[in-house]
């Protein structure tokens, strides 16, 4: 056999020869050279970058944070961050076309009787109970529907006060919509490669699974822990196709957990009725109520929003279905759960509002209404 070819070192002199002439080429090529015009548009882009990364709200923190628990606990934060800045904007849009004309061409406080606070209440608009339950003062300001006055145009300039209302509610809609959009449609473009995971699940866990951005010992602790559960959890699930379950107790199980969601939407419905009933029977009957009888609809509606998804998910136990299966049961559930109640909180307010207005006159009545109800619902909706 030949033997294989080997590298003849260099004469002196040849040495030489090359060397001289590659600072000339290094120096001919812009990007090779690190004092040339691209070295130094990147340095001062960089700076720039460095400076533009400070002015991003909680970026470093968040850095931070990445660096010592990983991208899964850092992708919390920047979600919640994305809509700290979704809030800012639809803040600015209702800001700029409804609540600054209303203050600069609107009627001004305590002009009209929908913009003054009753006589019977002024004692206490101050009280800590009351602001709490956005009361007082605050009931009677912009940040209520109440406040707004009908006219349809205000100030010298001709605002069309209503108009702009209902135009910045469908804008407001849009956005959201659009950027939701927007949103879902990058994620997904950057997770094409998910359908893969159904395939070779246990080569995907052992060998993707890890997070290199993590630098904390306690972390990555965590993360290996994580790591042996998802695997666990996924030889069990294929052990679990591989039992043979009876078709007739299969179906009376997931009839079963069916039956008892039911009951339990149910039961919230006729909870929130009855409470709101409940509180109308004791503002007729006491003269002054005790705090926990002010904020009793509130506080059980925020539980029954916090308990019954977790009571979804014991039930959903019985149904052995796919766990992404069982996920999207979860989900409409949860939703259905809010609908219902939200329109029984709706509905509850609305028989309560008929059944004060023999005794109250329509304009106090209205205030009432669109302050009890603005109130409850606001509650309501931010506990969903």
């Amino acid at each position: 056999m030949l033997d294989p070819p080997q590298l003849v070192p260099l004469d002196v002199k040849e040495q030489q020869l090359y060397s001289e002439s590659l600072p000339g080429d290094r120096a001919s090529h812009p990007q090779q050279s690190p004092g040339g015009r691209m070295g130094l548009l990147k340095k001062l882009y960089r700076v720039l970058y460095n400076i533009v990364v400070t002015f991003i709200p909680w970026e470093v923190r968040i850095k931070k944070i990445e660096s010592h628990f990983g991208s899964g606990v850092a992708s919390y934060f920047i979600f919640l961050r994305w809509l700290f800045g979704i809030n800012i904007v639809l803040t600015i849009m209702t800001g700029s076309f409804v609540v600054l004309p209303e203050l600069l061409a609107g009627a001004p406080f305590g002009t009209t009787r929908s913009k003054t606070i009753p006589k019977e209440h002024l004692a206490s608009a101050q009280d800590l109970d009351t602001i709490w339950s956005l009361g007082g003062y605050l009931q009677y300001s912009v940040l209520f529907y109440g406040y707004y006055g009908s006219v349809r145009k205000i100030g010298s300039a001709g605002y069309r006060l209503p108009l702009a209302y209902f135009l910045v509610g469908m804008a407001v809609f849009a956005y959201s919509f659009i950027i939701l959009l927007r949103k879902m449609a990058k994620n997904s473009r950057l997770s094409l490669a998910s359908a893969s995971d159904e395939n070779f699940t246990f080569c995907w866990r052992v060998f993707c699974a890890w997070d290199y951005l993590i630098g904390n010992p306690e972390a990555a602790e965590c993360k290996g822990a994580a790591i042996v559960n998802n695997i666990r959890e996924a030889i069990v699930e294929e052990q679990e196709k591989k039992k043979d379950t009876s078709l007739a107790v299969l179906i009376s199980l997931r009839i079963l957990a069916n039956i008892l969601v039911l009951l339990s939407l149910a039961g919230s419905i006729y909870i929130i009725y009855f409470v709101v009933d409940r509180s109308q029977k004791l503002e007729q009957e006491k003269p002054e109520l005790t705090l926990w009888e002010k904020n009793e609809v509130s506080v059980v509606v925020s539980l029954i929003t916090m308990i019954a998804p977790s009571a979804f998910e014991l039930v959903a136990q019985l149904e052995m279905y796919h766990p992404r299966t069982s996920l999207r049961f979860q989900l409409a559930r949860v939703l259905v759960l809010y609908l219902g109640n939200l329109y029984s909180l709706i509905i509850a307010l609305l028989d309560k509002v008929n059944s004060m207005s023999s005794a109250v006159s329509i304009g106090i009545l209205c205030t009432l209404i669109l302050g009890n109800f603005s109130t409850i619902y606001r509650e309501h909706t931010f506990s969903i």
